[in-house]
C-alpha cells in the first residue's frame, strides 16, 4: 500500500535499550541491500523487535529467494525460505482485506489495475518540519498513516494507523502529507482514474 516495505524480526533479548543503525540484507547470492533499522523491547517480556524499513523494489528478490540473510547490529542470521512465494501472496490478500476494512469498496478495489503511485513521499519531509515542541520533549518515532487518494491524486482524510508514540509527530505527519503529496492516481483496467486508499510510514529522528 506504499512504496515502503517493513521486515520485522523478533529476537529473544531482555535488553531495554533502543538502538538504530543500518541493516544489510542478502537474498541468495545477489548484491546486498542496505536499509535503516530500529531495535527495541516490546510488550512481550524478554523479547526485542527489529524493524527494517526498505523500499519494495529493493526487496523484490524476496519473492523467489531460497535464502535470506540479515545483519543488523549484533544480529547475523540466515533464514532458509521454502515457500516465500505463498507467503507473499498471502500478504497481498491481507493488504486487500485491510483496505476493505478501512472503507474501500471491494468492487472498486478489484477494478484497480495499477495502484496510486508517488516516487518518494519521504523526500517531501525535511529536518525543518520537525515540530519544536516535539524536540523540546525529546520525542521521536515512526508514524504510520492512512489516507484517501482522489482521482486527481490529492490526499484527504489522513488518519493515524500506527502511532509514533507522539501525538505531535502523528499530527505533523498527516498535515504534511495532506498538504504536499500528490499521487498519480490508481487506475482501472480501462485506464480510468480510481479513488483509493494509501498508507505511509514516516520515521522521525531528533535533529
Amino acid at each position: 500500500m506504499s512504496e515502503y516495505f517493513r521486515i520485522a524480526v523478533y529476537v529473544a533479548d531482555k535488553g531495554k535499550k533502543v538502538t538504530r543503525g543500518e541493516a544489510e540484507m542478502i537474498f541468495d547470492d545477489l548484491p546486498s541491500v542496505r536499509a535503516p533499522f530500529l531495535r527495541g523491547p516490546i510488550a512481550i517480556e524478554g523479547m526485542n523487535l527489529i524493524q527494517i524499513d526498505t523500499k519494495r523494489p529493493e526487496v523484490s528478490a524476496l519473492n523467489s529467494a531460497k535464502r535470506f540473510e540479515i545483519r543488523a547490529g549484533d544480529l547475523n542470521t540466515t533464514f532458509v525460505l521454502k515457500n516465500i512465494a505463498g507467503a507473499m501472496k498471502a500478504l497481498e490478500v491481507c493488504e486487500k482485506d485491510l483496505l476493505v476494512d478501512w472503507g474501500m469498496d471491494p468492487a472498486v478495489l478489484a477494478s484497480i489495475e495499477t495502484y496510486a503511485f508517488h516516487r518518494n513521499v519521504v523526500s517531501l519531509f525535511s529536518v525543518n518540519d520537525y515540530p519544536g515542541e516535539a524536540i523540546r520533549r525529546n520525542e521521536q518515532g515512526t508514524a504510520g498513516v492512512r489516507y484517501k487518494i482522489g482521482t486527481d491524486g490529492k490526499v484527504s482524510d489522513c488518519r493515524v494507523a500506527e502511532s509514533s508514540g507522539s501525538k505531535i509527530l502523528d499530527n505533523q505527519t498527516c498535515a504534511i502529507i495532506t498538504k504536499r503529496v500528490r499521487y498519480e492516481p490508481a487506475k482501472s483496467k480501462s485506464g480510468e482514474p480510481v479513488a483509493s486508499i494509501g498508507f505511509q510510514r514516516i520515521r522521525w529522528e531528533l535533529p
